[in-house]
């Protein structure tokens, strides 16, 4: 009996889901460096070399680390040969970061520097940020490295509220190693998560990254991603400006869409194939506005609702699909295909009486993303987001395990189909104590053969 509770339990979860489409250089006067006001500036700013004479000007960020307005109320330079006419009068800093434009005019052969000192308040005290301004590139020996970046990413179209991932190259075109400690990205509406471990690059390394933008508004969209490293012990920042155009309307298929699959269970290709039809993209469902309808060759029908952030959301009624008389959950189950952040989270645990004997029962359902990909369908190439949904059934008798299975929904969704390309279905069953029953797997695989977007 134990066995046939986690088997409904399971079915219940495998036929609702098969639809699824370093340092600051602030300083407090006597404090020391560690317990700066919270205004990030560079430590050095590079000019590079410049003839005797030869005036450069570069533009740098600088950045309120804290949560709260910074208010900068003035600046001094130690030697003319730099300029900094950004703080003529106060500048209010609100959390994130501004940039600037710093000059300095090399006096001849040999080091060249000044030190530029910033004067600002935080929390009603008084800080100085000072940073360095050099030139002349024989001030560093053994070679430098240098991060090159892209100076504009443009994601092109993009519907409202929707993550769209790309990938581009940045290297170290010097010849010395450097390491990329942080990023940080100007606005909500594009993320750069790449740098939360420090990453070293040697001399002619690259690596690629992963950048994702998601425009809040119709039109063109920008946001500024900016990157500091260190080179040669000085602390450097390159930025990337990625830019999109924002458009309104749904960006999911229309009633009467039909998407038929290729199944084949555990290898065995099988005749019939798989059609899903959208009846409706409109829908108020429970709780979530234009959410998709989809019908099965069956008669049966599902729900899923793209996220502003450009998760996926399933919904799954297990009290639908069991005759058991106890409160199984009915709810949305997210797959993390925008926000990439494993979700986890438990539909029911609770004991039941069963035979006299108190018997724990638990549902955990996990959403993970898996990464970007390639899939060949219906004689096209589609870029993909794969991700997975995962419903894992335990019970247990006083501390000891009894039974437990598992259900897995694989997906890659296709942005340009709002739909998924390939899917695969895993029911691994963990076996039962009490019926001495061993582990077994069966795996359904659905591939696009044929689809209408309407």
């Amino acid at each position: 009996m134990t066995r046939t509770f986690l088997f409904l339990l399971v079915m219940a979860a495998f036929a609702s889901s098969s639809m699824l489409a370093g340092c600051s250089s602030s300083t407090s006067p006597g404090s020391g460096g560690g317990s700066g006001g919270g205004l990030f500036v560079p430590d050095t700013v590079n000019f590079g070399s410049l003839a005797s004479g030869q005036t450069k000007d570069t533009v740098i960020s600088i950045f309120n680390e804290t949560g709260a307005a910074i208010s900068i109320t003035g600046n001094s330079l130690s030697s003319a040969q730099a300029t900094d006419t950004n703080f003529s009068h106060p500048v209010s800093v609100a959390p994130g970061y501004i940039t600037i434009h710093v000059e300095f005019t090399s006096s001849g052969s040999g080091a060249n520097s000044a030190m530029d000192s910033i004067r600002y308040e935080s929390g009603g005290r008084s800080y100085v940020a000072i940073m360095r301004l050099e030139a002349n590139s024989s001030v560093t020996t053994g070679g430098s490295g240098n991060l090159f970046v892209p100076a504009e990413i443009d994601f092109g179209t993009l519907a409202i509220g929707q993550w769209h991932d790309t990938t581009t190259v940045i290297a170290n075109t010097g010849s010395a190693p450097i390491t990329i400690i942080s990023s940080f990205v100007s606005g909500s509406e594009a993320r750069d998560t790449n740098f939360s471990q420090p990453v070293t690059l040697n001399g002619g390394g690259y690596i690629t990254i992963h950048l994702q933008f998601n425009p809040a508004q119709a039109g063109l969209r920008t946001a500024v991603d900016s990157i500091r490293y260190v080179a040669g012990g000085t602390l450097h920042s390159t930025g990337i400006t990625m830019t999109a155009t924002g458009v309104t309307g749904s960006n999911t298929p229309g009633p009467g869409s039909t998407f038929t699959f290729s199944v084949d269970t555990n290898g065995v290709h099988l005749p019939r194939p798989s059609t899903y039809t959208v009846v409706s993209n409109s829908l108020f469902y429970q709780g979530k506005t234009n959410v998709v309808e989809v019908r099965d060759d069956t008669g049966g029908i599902s729900y899923y609702h793209l996220e502003p952030n450009g998760d996926l959301s399933v919904f799954i009624d297990f009290s639908a699909q069991s005759a058991l008389p106890i409160p199984l959950p009915a709810t949305w189950l997210v797959i993390p295909l925008g926000s990439k952040q494993t979700i986890t989270s438990v539909l029911y645990d609770t004991t039941i009486q069963y035979q006299g004997f108190p018997l724990t029962i638990q549902i955990v359902d996990t959403g993970q993303y898996t990464g970007p990909s390639q899939i060949t369908a219906a004689g096209k190439s589609f870029a993909t987001e794969q991700g997975s949904l995962t419903v894992a059934l335990t019970a247990s008798a006083f501390g000891f395990p009894v039974a437990s299975s598992e259900t897995t929904v694989n997906i890659w969704y296709a942005n340009t189909l709002a739909f998924y390309p390939k899917r695969r279905d895993v029911s691994a069953t963990g076996g039962s104590a009490v019926a001495g029953q061993s582990s077994g797997a069966l795996t359904t695989n659905y591939l696009l053969t044929t689809y209408s977007v309407k």
